[in-house]
């Protein structure tokens, strides 16, 4: 636990979360009046005294904190913390238990030796059964710090709770590291469910599951110097949003550093895909595992008239699959025996298009997930440049990688891909104008109701309008 005044930052120390490795790694960095208890010699001494005190120990809850530090401090400072996979984090405490020295006046550590296995672990008395909201929560269940990071993010949330606090960029060392079998060799069906039980809020708020899609970040590849990052790079997309041109990136970024990129409507992917893109955006978080990523959307009016034009032609499956509903024939056939507008109507507000599902992942979408990076077209082609060393900055990229990431970008600009200048049309083309704000050319005022009338405060959310008066 930390309390630094130097920084103005308060460090809320969960146990078995990565807490050794960042208080000594910051703890050089402190000023005089600082307060570390824990994982130093005199950290530890201040634990063992305070303890028997009843005064802050190294795993003081935020409320604690809080009352000792009073409402101005606490207030003013940026608090933080870690948590972790709860079923990696009872394997780390009963390994720890097997080799540590420690024990407590009731050697419970001992009798943790004396048992069979770690399944009788979990069924004994001493398993620890550490809840994180407990610790970072107030009395009626809201999260009363900063900044949650996740241990099995920790290079890239350290860069970010550094430059949030002030904090001199130093590398973060390993505290308490153990070698083991990854976490799900430990458990069986009865006993991954257990602590399931014990854990479910914990799990759901931090979109934790038993995952066994192990990755194996760090592998340098035969062709280049570029090894694995420890996460997974998402991308969130939706129809008529970008995703031909940012699939396009991926699929040369992934060529240039020998990664394997994936996409597709699946959730999850296979634990060997370095890059996944969804084309709807609706990602099983919890089966993920270790993750940072991108979501990309459109103003779903320039969504409705793109999607139009692109309907009219393309050989998308579901275009062209008959429809008892119109009378056998598909959704492309309807589509082009429609003047225009009433067509523009019907990609707008039929249940059998794009757009309705499209509507409702955008509408139903987590847009406060720290690990993603939100993004709209619109300002993407507006300055594409800044935004894409903003994307990659946000992946973890190094220097060299957003370099070679960015000649990526380069070579996939609208002109270079159709030879046209942006604005200039080819309605089948799937690039087919390369502007924002297309929809005022196309929507009526009958456009204009009905959509208002489907999509009541989707543009507001999305930030697109700040009323319905348009």
């Amino acid at each position: 636990m930390i309390i630094s005044h130097k920084y103005k930052f308060i460090f809320i120390h969960i146990p078995k979360c990565a807490g050794t490795s960042i208080t000594r790694t910051l703890a050089p960095l402190l000023g005089e009046h600082d307060l570390v208890i824990g994982c130093t010699p005199e950290g530890e001494r201040l634990h063992q005294e305070n303890m028997k005190k009843g005064g802050l120990t190294k795993h003081s809850t935020a409320q604690q904190i809080m009352q000792h530090v009073g409402p101005e401090i606490w207030n003013s400072y940026f608090k933080f913390s870690f948590v972790r996979n709860p079923w990696d984090l009872l394997v780390s405490w009963y390994l720890w238990s097997l080799k540590t020295e420690w024990d407590d006046e009731k050697n419970t550590i001992k009798r943790i030796r004396d048992l069979e296995d770690f399944e009788d672990y979990l069924y004994s008395p001493f398993v620890s059964k550490t809840n994180y909201l407990d610790f970072i929560s107030d009395n009626n269940g809201n999260i009363i710090v900063d900044y949650v990071g996740k241990t099995e993010l920790i290079n890239w949330d350290i860069k970010h709770i550094y430059r949030k606090a002030g904090i001199p960029v130093c590398s973060l060392g390993r505290g308490n590291p153990s070698k083991h079998k990854a976490y799900f060799n430990y458990y069986n069906p009865l006993t991954r469910d257990l602590v399931r039980e014990w854990c479910s809020k914990d799990i759901q708020k931090f979109d934790y599951g038993f995952n066994n899609k192990i990755r194996y970040p760090g592998r340098k590849n035969k062709r280049n110097n570029y090894p694995r990052k420890k996460w997974l790079i998402i991308h969130g997309a939706h129809h008529k949003a970008g995703t031909n041109w940012f699939g396009r990136i991926f699929k040369k970024i992934s060529a240039q550093f020998n990664w394997k990129y994936e996409q597709g409507d699946q959730q999850c992917p296979d634990a060997d895909v370095d890059i996944f893109l969804n084309y709807l955006s609706n990602f099983d978080f919890s089966s993920l595992g270790p993750y940072v990523g991108t979501h990309l959307i459109r103003d779903p009016r320039d969504m409705i008239i793109s999607g139009y034009y692109y309907h009219l032609w393309c050989d998308e499956m579901w275009c062209k699959k008959p429809v008892d509903d119109f009378g056998g024939k598909n959704y492309q056939e309807v589509l082009n025996s429609l003047n225009p507008e009433d067509g523009i109507m019907f990609e707008m507000s039929n249940i059998y298009g794009s757009f309705k599902r499209t509507a409702t992942f955008m509408l139903n979408w987590n847009y406060n997930n720290q690990y993603i990076l939100e993004l709209k077209y619109e300002e993407i082609l507006h300055d594409t440049e800044k935004y894409f060393i903003h994307v990659f900055n946000h992946y973890g990229f190094n220097a060299k990688e957003t370099e070679i990431a960015m000649e990526v970008v380069d070579q996939c600009k609208f002109e270079k891909i159709t030879g046209r200048s942006m604005g200039e049309e080819n309605p089948k083309n799937h690039f087919r104008k390369g502007i924002a704000g297309d929809w005022k050319n196309h929507f009526t005022e009958s456009h204009k109701k009905a959509f208002k009338e489907l999509y009541p405060g989707l543009l507001e959310k999305l930030r697109y309008e700040q009323n319905d008066l348009w």
